[in-house]
């Protein structure tokens, strides 16, 4: 499964709610949502490092586990970050720079960066467990002045990698916040019901799964059974039901 969308949107929180044992391999910090659920190891450690420095280690913890998996649930905290460390490696630089600029890197280079890319996503979707690819969210416009959206992953996953990588996956969801409200029956003049809808304190963290135009959302499920446009409150269970399992 790939789950995109923006910081603070519920995607890690999605994630925890996936069979345990599971292991959390992250290549940005960002899970002190979950610090207090149980269950779920992280790769790497803080006494290693806290976050994937490069290739060679994504290599060495996906070597262990197709050998030897011991987790029912494998997540990768967030593909974007992933591909940003790569691209740094390849570039000979520590980090990239925060504003990224045209000519960064040569043609050759993001060829180079995408056969990474695929190799390590190829074999982590290849897992015999529940895999979770999280990934950021791309807008159209750089400023963040428009909600609409591209219908890719993220905006540092390079459209090669992003088409591969949402022809490969099952699922696909994207995370959004947005107000809640409830249905009130309130009397009219002449002691008429009538059922209106009310905003009330409080937000709700939701997975767009069904079809849409804007983003993009891809649900294997079984023939008959119809997706509803919105999960409120994700979760692992949820997902099984909507798909039939």
């Amino acid at each position: 499964m790939v789950v995109y969308g923006r910081s603070g949107t519920g995607k890690t929180r999605l994630y925890a709610t996936f069979p345990k044992k599971s292991l959390l391999i992250r290549a940005e910090n960002g899970i002190r949502s979950i610090h207090n659920v149980k269950g779920i190891d992280v790769y790497p450690s803080d006494e290693e490092g806290f976050v994937i420095k490069d290739v060679e280690q994504m290599h060495e913890i996906l070597t262990y586990l197709q050998e030897e998996c011991p987790y029912e649930s494998v997540g990768l905290d967030t593909a974007s970050a992933l591909e940003e460390v790569f691209l740094a490696n390849i570039l000979g630089l520590k980090e990239l720079p925060p504003q990224k600029s045209w000519g960064l890197a040569s043609r050759d280079q993001y060829g180079q960066l995408g056969l990474q890319m695929k190799e390590i996503l190829r074999k982590l979707l290849a897992l015999p467990c529940h895999v979770m690819i999280i990934a950021q969210e791309r807008n159209f416009n750089d400023d963040n002045t428009s909600d609409l959206l591209l219908p890719y992953v993220s905006g540092s996953l390079s459209p090669k990698t992003t088409g591969w990588l949402n022809a490969a996956a099952d699922y696909i969801g994207q995370t959004f916040i947005r107000d809640k409200y409830v249905i009130k029956d309130v009397t009219l003049a002449g002691g008429k019901m009538k059922k209106v809808r009310t905003q009330v304190p409080g937000v709700e963290f939701c997975l767009r799964t069904g079809p849409n135009g804007t983003f993009t959302t891809k649900f294997r499920n079984t023939p008959g059974t119809t997706l509803p446009e919105v999960l409120v409150d994700p979760t692992y269970d949820k997902i099984c039901k909507i798909i039939g399992e």
